[in-house]
């Protein structure tokens, strides 16, 4: 589990531009408005993005049940990233 972690927070770390003031951001740069699950945001363009390479447990997955873990990884990802901005990097 600390392997999955150190990989995930690496790849986030990739993807998240550590700018210091939230409300101004550099051209080419969005700000994460909402964080749906794990690996899903909404930016501020009203784009909903699905972060590469990162699969976490959904939260509305059958019948509105959530898989195991799915809340903690939201939570993970709304610490890293909600409200700040960030860089596309397209594949």
């Amino acid at each position: 589990m600390n392997r999955i972690r150190q990989t995930f927070t690496y790849l986030l770390l990739l993807f998240v531009a550590g700018m210091p003031n939230a409300y101004s951001a550099p051209e080419g740069y969005f700000y994460v408005r909402s964080v749906f699950d794990g690996d899903t945001v909404l930016l501020n363009n009203g784009k909903k993005v699905r972060l590469l390479g990162i699969n976490t447990p959904e939260i509305n997955y059958k019948n509105g049940k959530a898989e195991p873990f799915a809340y903690q990884a939201k939570s993970r990802l709304e610490i890293l990233v909600h409200r700040k901005p960030v860089r596309l990097e397209y594949d």
